[in-house]
C-alpha cells in the first residue's frame, strides 16, 4: 500500500502526503526516542524530514522503500541537530 500512496504523493496528491505524515510521524518519534534523542530535537528533525519530502517530491520517484527513506532521513537530521547542539 505504501508504494501506491507514495506514487500518488509524487504525482501531486496532497491527501496522500497527509496519509504518509499521519502514518509515520509517531513511529519516527518513537524510533528517535529509542535511540536516546531528546523529544524537541526529534520534533524539529521530523518536521525537516517531511518538509524536504514535500518540497522534493517530484524528484523522489526513485525511492523504493518509503519507510526506510523516512527512518534514515530522520536519523540523519536528528544526528545533525544533536551535533549542532554540542
Amino acid at each position: 500500500m505504501d508504494e501506491v500512496v507514495f506514487q500518488r504523493f509524487v504525482d501531486g496528491d496532497d491527501a496522500a502526503f497527509t496519509f504518509i505524515y499521519n502514518k509515520y510521524v509517531d513511529l519516527l518519534l518513537q524510533y528517535g526516542r529509542s535511540l536516546g534523542f531528546e523529544k524537541e530535537v526529534l520534533k524539529d528533525a521530523i518536521q525537516d524530514v517531511f518538509v524536504k519530502l514535500y518540497l522534493n517530491r517530484r524528484s523522489l520517484s526513485e525511492v523504493r522503500n518509503l519507510k526506510y527513506y523516512l527512518f534514515r532521513s530522520c536519523l540523519l537530521y536528528t544526528s545533525d541537530a544533536a551535533d549542532d547542539m554540542q
